[in-house]
Order: C-alpha cells, then sequence, then structure tokens
C-alpha cells in the first residue's frame, strides 16, 4: 500500500496537491479524452467520482474482479500516512491503485512509466511488478461486450504482452542491484584501503614523533655535553690563569729566594728534578706523535664520505639520464597515437559510410519485399472475389456485391485506423529510444571529454615530473658545492695534519738539545766542583795552577754564556714556529667559518626547496580539487552513481588532506630542526668567539713574555759587562801584584809570598762568587723557561681540544645534514607514491563507472531491440527514418565505445611504462 501511494505520489502536479488529483494526473496521461468526457458529463463535487467511473469503464479490459467503490474514500492529502485511513478506505484505496497501475502499465504510454518507475525506489519497483504480474490479459471473445474504445485499447489489446514491460523492469532492476552490490564492494574495499592507510599514517606519524623525541634529546644531551665541556674548559683556563699569576708573583721574588740557596749541589739536584721533567714531557710529545693515526682516520672518514657523495651524484646523473630516455620514448609514444588516432577516425568514418550505404539498401529491399507481399494479397483477395461473382446470379449478384464492397470499406478503414495506431506508437517509442540514446551519447562524450582531461592530467604529471629532474640536478649542483667544501675542509685539515707534526717534531728537537744541555750543565759542573775542590787544596803549593784552572774556568763561563745564548736563540725560534702553528690555527677557524656560511647557505637553499616543494603540493592540492568539482559536474546527471562518486571523491580528499597536513607537520619538524641547526651553529660561532679571546689572551701571554724574555736578555748583558769590567779589574790588580812583587821581592820574599797568597786568596773567593751568582741566574733562566714551555704545551693541548671539539661537531652536522636529505628522499618517494595511488585509483573508478554505465546501456539497448523485435511482427509499416536515426545512433554508440576502449589501452599501457 505505501509502495502504490509512493509511486502515485511521483505524479503530483503540485507540492500541496492531493491523492485524487495524482490519480487524475496518471488517468490524465493513459485515457485524456474519456476523462475529460466523464468529468464533462458528471458534474459532480466528489473528488474520487471521475477516476472510480473512468476505471469502471474498462473493467473487463483490466480484468476488475468488481466495480471500484468511493463512498469510504475521504479526502487524502500527500502530507497523510496510509495507515491513518480508515479499513474499508484502505481497501478501496488499494483496489483503485492496483486498477491505475495496470492500466497505467498497459497503455500505449507505458514507455513513460516504464522510464519513471525505473529512477524510483526498489521496494516500489518490487510493489509495482508484483501487481502487474498478478494479471494477465486473455484475448477478447467473439461474444465479449464491447469495449468504449474500440480502435484503440480492444482492437489491439490481444497482440501486445503486457508482462514484456515488466520483465524490462525487473532486468533493469537486477542489474541495477548488481550493479549496486560491487559499487558497494568496491566501497568497502576502499574503505578497508583507507583504513589501512590511515593506520600506516598513523605508525609513520609515530615513529617520526619517536624519531624527533629522540633527536631532541640526543641535542639536549650534546648541548648539555658541550656546555659542560666549556665550563670544564674555563675552569680549567682560569686555573692556568691562577697557576701563571702564582707563578709569576713566585717568579718576582726568585732573587730572593735563591739567594739563600748556598750549596752548588742543590742546583744539581735542581738540574735532575729538570731533566726529569723534560723527560716526562719528551713522553708526553711521544703520546700525542700516537695520537697522529686518529688524524688519518679522520682525515679517511671525509675521504669516504666524499667518494659517497660522488657515488649519489653519479647515481642522480643516472637517473636523470633515465628520466631523458623517458620522455622521449614518452613523446615518440604520443606521436604514434596521435597518427593512430586519424588514422583510426578516417578508418572509422569511412566503415560508418559504409554501413549507411548497406543499412539504406537492406531498407530499400524490406520495403520492396513488403510492398511484393502487400500487392500478392490483393491480386489474391481479388481472385477470391471474382470467383465468388462468377458464381452467383446477376440480381444477387449485384447485391453481394454492393454488400462485399461496404464489408471491404470496413475492413480497410480498421486497417487503416490500425496502421495509423501503429505508426503514432512506433514515433513515440523511437522518438523515446532516440532520447534516451541522445542521453547515453551525451553521457559518453561526457567521459570522453573526462578521460581526455586525465589524459591531459597525465602529460601534466610528465611535465613535473622534468620538472622535479630540473630540481634534482639543481641538487646535484648544491651537492657538488658541499663535496667541494668537503674537499677544502679535509685540505685545510690535511694542512692542519702537516703544520702539527712539524711542530711536533720542532719540540722534540728542542726538547733533545734541552736535554744535551742539561747533561752537559750536569758534566761541566761535576767537573768544576772537582777542579774547585782541587784548587782549594793545592792553591797554597801551586798557584801557576790556580791561575791556569782560573783561565780554563773564564773560558768555561764565556762558553756557558755562549750556550746559553744559543738556548735563547733556539727558544725565539721555537716561539717563531709556535707563532706559525697559531697562525695555522687562526686560518683553520677562518676556514671552519667559511664551512659554516657555506652550510647555512645550504640549509637557506634547503629551506628553500622545502617551500618551494609545500606550494607545488598545494598547488596540486588546488588541481586536484578542480577535477574533483569538474567529475562532479560531470556524474550529476546520473543520479544512481552520485553518492558513490561523491563518497569516493571524499575519502580521496580525506586522503589528500591527511598527506597535506602530515607533509605540512613534516616541513614544521624541518623547519623547527633547521632553526635547531641555527641555534648549534650560534653555539658554534658563540665557542669560535671564545676561542678567538683564548687566542687573544695567549697573544697577550706571548708578548709578556717577549718582555720577559727581552728584560732577561737585558740582564745578561748587564751580567756579561759586569763580568768583563770584573775580569778588567782583576788583569789591572794582577799587574799592580806583580809589579809590588817585583818591587818587594828583593825585601821580603816571605811577605811578599804571603801577599801574594792573600791575594790569590781574595780572588779565588771573589771567582767562586761571581761562579756562583751566575749558576743563580742559569737557574732562574731554566726556571722561566721551564714554565713557559709548561703554558705553551697547555695552550697547545687546549688548542687541540677546541679542534678537536670542532671537528666533531663538524661530523654531527654533516651527519645530521645526511640524515635530512634521507628524510627528504623517503618524503619525496612516499609523494610519489602517493600521487601514483591517487592515479591509480582515479582512473581504476573512473573505467569502473564507465564500464557499468556501458553494460547499462547495452542492457537498455538490448531491451529496446526486443520492443522492436516485438513490434516488428504486427507493424505494418514502419518509419524508414526512424530506423535509419536508431541505426545512425548505434553506430555512433559503437565507436564511442571503440574509441573509450582505445583510451583505456592507451592509458594502463601510459601507466605501465610510467
Amino acid at each position: 500500500m505505501e509502495q502504490l501511494w509512493a509511486w502515485v505520489a511521483f505524479y503530483a502536479p503540485a507540492t500541496d496537491a492531493r491523492l485524487s488529483d495524482c490519480v487524475s494526473a496518471v488517468l490524465q496521461e493513459v485515457y485524456p479524452t474519456e476523462l475529460d468526457a466523464i468529468r464533462a458529463e458528471e458534474d459532480s463535487v466528489v473528488e474520487w467520482r471521475g477516476p472510480a467511473v473512468l476505471l469502471n469503464t474498462h473493467a473487463k479490459e483490466l480484468q476488475m474482479k468488481s466495480y471500484l467503490s468511493w463512498d469510504h474514500l475521504p479526502s487524502l492529502t500527500l502530507a497523510m500516512k496510509p495507515t491513518e485511513s480508515t479499513p474499508a478506505a484502505a481497501k478501496e484505496l488499494r483496489a483503485l491503485l492496483e486498477a491505475l497501475c495496470i492500466a497505467a502499465f498497459h497503455s500505449v504510454q507505458k514507455a513513460i512509466f516504464v522510464q519513471d518507475i525505473i529512477n524510483m525506489a526498489s521496494d516500489v519497483q518490487e510493489a509495482v511488478c508484483e501487481v502487474l504480474s498478478q494479471v494477465s490479459l486473455p484475448v477478447s471473445e467473439p461474444d465479449a461486450p464491447p469495449s468504449p474504445r474500440p480502435t484503440t485499447a480492444m482492437a489491439h489489446g490481444p497482440q501486445e504482452t503486457p508482462p514484456l514491460g515488466c520483465q524490462g523492469t525487473t532486468a533493469q532492476n537486477a542489474m541495477l542491484k548488481e550493479e549496486v552490490a560491487t559499487l558497494l564492494q568496491e566501497v568497502e574495499t576502499q574503505k578497508a584501503t583507507a583504513a589501512r592507510l590511515e593506520a600506516d599514517d598513523a605508525k609513520r606519524q609515530a615513529d617520526f614523533e619517536t624519531a624527533q623525541l629522540q633527536m631532541d634529546v640526543d641535542m639536549a644531551k650534546h648541548e648539555r655535553t658541550l656546555k659542560e665541556q666549556y665550563r670544564d674548559l674555563i675552569k680549567q683556563l682560569q686555573d692556568d690563569v691562577a697557576i701563571a699569576q702564582q707563578k709569576s708573583h713566585a717568579l718576582c721574588h726568585v732573587e730572593t729566594d735563591l739567594a739563600a740557596l748556598k750549596d752548588e749541589m742543590d742546583v744539581v739536584r735542581a738540574t735532575a728534578a729538570k731533566a726529569t721533567k723534560l723527560e716526562a714531557r719528551l713522553e708526553k710529545y711521544k703520546l700525542k706523535i700516537d695520537e697522529l693515526p686518529r688524524l688519518k682516520e679522520c682525515n679517511k672518514r671525509l675521504e669516504e664520505k666524499n667518494a659517497e657523495l660522488s657515488d649519489k651524484a653519479l647515481a642522480q646523473e643516472t637517473q636523470l639520464s633515465r628520466l631523458q630516455a623517458v620522455h622521449r620514448k614518452l613523446e615518440e609514444a604520443k606521436d604514434a597515437m596521435a597518427s593512430m588516432a586519424v588514422r583510426m577516425s578516417e578508418m572509422e568514418a569511412t566503415m560508418a559510410r559504409r554501413e549507411n550505404e548497406r543499412l539504406e539498401m537492406r531498407a530499400d529491399l524490406d520495403a520492396a519485399r513488403l510492398e511484393a507481399q502487400r500487392q500478392q494479397s490483393l491480386k489474391d483477395d481479388l481472385e477470391a472475389t471474382l470467383a465468388q461473382l462468377q458464381d452467383g446470379q446477376p440480381v444477387a449478384v449485384s447485391g453481394e456485391r454492393l454488400e462485399l464492397d461496404h464489408g471491404m470499406l470496413e475492413k480497410l478503414s480498421a486497417l487503416q485506423l490500425e496502421n495509423d495506431r501503429l505508426q503514432k506508437q512506433l514515433s513515440a517509442e523511437a522518438a523515446d529510444r532516440v532520447e534516451s540514446l541522445l542521453e547515453e551519447l551525451d553521457a559518453l562524450t561526457r567521459v570522453k571529454k573526462s578521460f581526455e582531461s586525465k589524459f591531459f592530467a597525465t602529460q601534466d604529471a610528465l611535465e613535473a615530473m622534468t620538472a622535479q629532474s630540473s630540481d634534482q640536478e639543481q641538487t646535484i649542483a648544491s651537492l657538488r658545492l658541499v663535496h667541494a667544501d668537503l674537499e677544502a675542509q679535509r685540505q685545510t685539515l690535511q694542512d692542519h695534519l702537516t703544520t702539527t707534526t712539524t711542530t711536533l717534531a720542532t719540540l722534540q728537537e728542542t726538547h733533545g738539545r734541552s736535554v744535551t744541555d742539561a747533561a752537559q750543565e750536569y758534566a761541566r759542573l761535576e767537573t768544576e766542583a772537582a777542579a774547585q775542590i782541587a784548587a782549594r787544596d793545592a792553591q797554597i803549593q801551586d798557584l801557576v795552577a790556580a791561575i791556569s784552572a782560573k783561565d780554563a774556568d773564564t773560558t768555561v763561563l764565556r762558553a756557558t754564556v755562549a750556550s746559553l745564548t744559543a738556548s735563547l736563540t733556539s727558544e725565539k725560534d721555537a716561539f717563531t714556529a709556535l707563532e706559525a702553528a697559531h697562525a695555522a690555527l687562526q686560518a683553520s677557524a677562518h676556514s671552519l667559518e667559511s664551512t659554516l656560511r657555506a652550510t647555512e647557505a645550504t640549509l637557506a637553499t634547503r629551506t628553500n626547496e622545502l617551500e618551494q616543494a609545500h606550494a607545488d603540493r598545494e598547488r596540486d592540492a588546488v588541481v586536484a580539487e578542480t577535477e574533483k568539482t569538474s567529475l562532479r559536474s560531470d556524474f550529476e546527471v546520473q543520479r544512481e552513481t552520485l553518492e558513490s562518486q561523491a563518497s569516493i571523491l571524499q575519502h580521496v580528499n580525506h586522503d589528500m588532506h591527511h598527506a597535506l597536513e602530515a607533509q605540512r607537520a613534516q616541513n614544521a619538524e624541518l623547519k623547527s630542526a633547521a632553526e635547531r641547526s641555527s641555534e648549534a651553529m650560534r653555539m658554534l660561532t658563540e665557542d669560535l668567539d671564545g676561542t678567538r679571546v683564548q687566542l687573544d689572551a695567549a697573544r697577550l701571554d706571548t708578548r709578556r713574555m717577549e718582555a720577559a724574555n727581552a728584560s732577561l736578555a737585558l740582564e745578561l748583558s748587564r751580567l756579561q759587562t759586569a763580568h768583563d769590567d770584573m775580569a778588567t779589574e782583576w788583569a789591572k790588580d794582577q799587574a799592580v801584584q806583580m809589579a809590588l812583587h817585583s818591587k818587594v821581592a828583593a825585601k821580603t820574599e816571605t811577605c811578599a809570598q804571603l801577599a801574594a797568597d792573600i791575594d790569590a786568596l781574595r780572588a779565588d773567593m771573589t771567582t767562586q762568587q761571581t761562579a756562583h751568582d751566575v749558576l743563580v741566574e742559569r737557574h732562574a733562566v731554566l726556571e722561566a723557561q721551564v714554565t713557559e714551555k709548561d703554558a705553551m704545551d697547555a695552550r697547545a693541548a687546549t688548542l687541540e681540544a677546541a679542534l678537536e671539539a670542532k671537528t666533531t661537531a663538524l661530523a654531527e652536522i654533516a651527519g645530521r645534514l645526511s640524515s635530512a636529505e634521507t628524510q627528504l628522499t623517503t618524503l619525496r618517494a612516499m609523494e610519489q607514491a602517493g600521487r601514483k595511488y591517487v592515479h591509480d585509483l582515479e582512473a581504476h573508478h573512473a573505467a569502473a563507472f564507465a564500464e557499468a554505465r556501458f553494460a547499462r546501456m547495452e542492457a537498455r539497448s538490448r531491451a529496446a531491440e526486443r520492443d522492436r523485435m516485438h513490434h516488428h511482427g504486427t507493424a505494418d509499416a514502419r518509419d524508414p527514418e526512424t530506423d535509419k536515426q536508431l541505426k545512425l545512433l548505434n553506430d555512433e554508440l559503437e565507436l564511442l565505445k571503440t574509441e573509450f576502449k582505445k583510451l583505456q589501452t592507451s592509458y594502463v599501457a601510459l601507466q605501465t611504462f610510467l
């Protein structure tokens, strides 16, 4: 009941119409003249009277078990429900609606009702088919009562098979159900795929967050370690400064402290301790020399990194050449497809023209055959009439001839009416089929345009791939620049290693000379002590031996002064070498600064590339949105596929939005990584500034040491001058003593001898005191040199530690850059895979929809062909123009099918090739 109500409500003339108005509208289509006549004859205000009377008029034709009644039928509106009426009213209303349904689907306008029922719900279609299957109109008997419509319904009612429309509707419903089931399966598959993709996205997002968290933790640890190392370095430098200040204060009182040294053995012990220290320092230098392979290993790692970057550049160039070959092959395929399309269009036009000629000739042949059959039948009728006329009487023959002529005229008029009715029916059905075929032709044309747009979109994608290849070429160029920078950095480190090796060799030579000088000094001191003891024992007995020993002592002192001068010269050379090492370190710092600037430029370039990629993705999203809008406008005509297409497009849009959000998040993460790298670069810059401050402090200490060395040189020259003066004075005194000795020799040899002994003892004591002062001064000089060397060793160790820290930081930055490049490559691969998946998904759905539509069109064409074959047996004549138009439409449909298959094959081949 509800389904029949919905079927009748479909023909409501207005939104506020009553149910009786809908029934009248249906009857107006079925029996237009009779309904107007009944309304004109029966002027009644009862709304159900006219439809009930009209249906009762055709009660036998519609096989109604009883006449319809309208006594209990109320005035019903479309807003009401069938369950709100009384049982009697519901019974009468159901009988009236069933009779109306039978009359509608067995009338001349049944094609309109069949077309309308196709667009209704499935439950309404089943209810209508059930009502129609319960009725089977038999062939009318000779004694049956005449129908009010002898020229339309009763004349040719038996020749039409009412279940045919129902069977066509059932077949179409079955095809629609199969299509709905297929689309539901595809929707489930797409939902599963979308769920899997969402799970994969969530997993990738979780992995990315975990990696990001781990990276942040590592960065925090690294930053904390660097800060601790920086604090330790500052603390160590402060301690070194405090120690240096203490030593400086201690050195101010060295003269006072050393004045208390009265024993030469303490000097010997201090020299031995100094030799021990020099040996320990030599061990340190040996350890530093043993650490040289580590620098070679760093150089080897840099060379491996250089080789890896070279391999990457070669791989990128190989991929670029492959893409160029693919582009060339694609252009050749396009040219071949264009030429093939032109040839196919020419051949199709030729085939269509020949098919039209063949169909025209066949139509002419059928018309001639029908005309011959009609002439033969007329000839047979005339011969039979002549035979009957020859057998009868003249008068009777005249009367019978008049009666035969009258019957023949009636038969001819009936046949003429039937012929006109069939021609009208065929014209209406042919017009309906022509309209449906034209609609299908328009739909196929839209599908063709859609596939052409997809083909052009694929061409645009190919151009985008070409642009991407150019971007990859730019990336290769940037990688080559980075490779050149790394090569320069490697060369700088190699130079630094060479300089460090030279410095270590120089320091080792200096240490060897210092050890040799210390040994010689030690031996000389022992010799001097033995000589002095022997001189003290024999100074009274052998004055000549004492004088020669004093001369030897003077010579030794001069040699000592010369050795000290040579040691100062070597120390100046070592200081010059240290200044050269300092200059090399400054050059290394400048090279590190240039490397940092190049790294910042590379990061800026990468940031620009990421922003460009983000803009490209947004543009692709806009293009996808435009394509989605065009597809939605193209498939708006087919209402049964609109919901599935909209859901699929929503899923694709949802996936694309997810991909865009993920890409934006990744871009934000990359930007944050770039910011963190910039922060690290700033920290490195601060470290470099601190290193520069330390270098300035080292320079200041060097200047102070130079000033101290200058003061020591002045003091040494002053002591040398004093020694020369004392030697001159001693020579003068010696000459005076000799003169006095010669004068007094004659008088008192004993007194002269005693005076000479006293003078010799005084001179010996003076010489010993002078030697003691010289030794004290040498001890102070050597202590200052040891202090200076310790400070230089500390500064060299500090600079080496700072250099190693900068090298480690640069290696970590290079590792982070390589990981960022790997992540960028992974993101580009994911983007390419996503684009390919979206393109494949769109092609698959478009092909599925097109196949479903073609299947539906073929089914409708077969149903129309069956209807045409059914009516072909009853019709005496057909409209050749209509047949010709139908054949042309069928040919055009076949051409569109062929073109669609070609486009689909070329699209699949292009996807496979790509």
